[in-house]
């Protein structure tokens, strides 16, 4: 199974949106005590780290731990203290004409199969790898292989020009949850498992570019 090409060390998770940032740096969790801190992005929201892309209209992300702006000087809880770690995403959580792509490479480094999420509502927890979508939507898988092989991703040591892009998309209408393995260092480990509510369709053909479908992730 190809495996997602990890974020180079200190390499930043970059987002743009259009509209508004609001950063809350400790926020209250339902009984009233201070929680972690959380950052809502609204309007044409982009982001995107290493081999993921995520493109939607309103984001929140929760992070691990509480931010305090008024020591965010070197050395502070938002700098990461001195010896420690900076502020990391646990969790994200998406609304509105959602996409998710992130791009699965070999042990080369070549790109093999690029994996999408589309949908309304989508959540995602980081440490676990579990994620949810809510309502309709659909996954998509593109790859290239044989012909025969759709969705198998096999590049073996013939050239591109000798395979086919293919892709694989499962619809739903009443939402579906899923997990992508997680190793001790937070990385994906191959493992994924999915289960889609209502209406299930599974479709798989040929496709000229690996952004068929309105999936421009790339």
């Amino acid at each position: 199974c190809p495996e997602r090409a990890p974020p180079q060390p200190g390499q930043p998770a970059v987002i743009r949106w259009k509209e508004m940032m609001r950063f809350h740096g400790s926020y209250p969790d339902e009984q009233g005590r201070p929680g972690p801190a959380r950052a809502l992005f609204v309007t044409d929201v982009n982001a995107r780290m290493g081999d993921d892309r995520l493109v939607c209209q309103e984001m929140e992300a929760v992070l691990d731990r509480q931010v305090d702006f008024d020591r965010s000087l070197p050395g502070s809880s938002a700098d990461g203290g001195e010896g420690g770690e900076r502020p990391d995403i646990e969790s994200v959580m998406c609304w509105k004409d959602v996409r998710i792509g992130s791009w699965m490479r070999d042990e080369r480094g070549g790109i093999r199969e690029l994996r999408e999420v589309h949908g309304q509502s989508v959540r995602f927890q980081r440490p676990t790898g579990a994620f949810w979508v809510d309502d309709a939507g659909a996954v998509l898988l593109t790859s290239y292989g044989k012909p025969g092989e759709a969705g198998r991703g096999q590049t073996g040591a013939k050239p591109k020009d000798e395979l086919v892009l293919t892709q694989t998309r499962v619809d739903f209408r009443k939402g579906m949850e899923g997990q992508v393995g997680m190793d001790d260092a937070g990385k994906p480990d191959g493992y994924r498992e999915a289960t889609f509510h209502g209406d299930v369709r599974v479709l798989r053909y040929t496709v000229t570019n690996p952004t068929a479908a309105d999936a421009d992730v790339t």
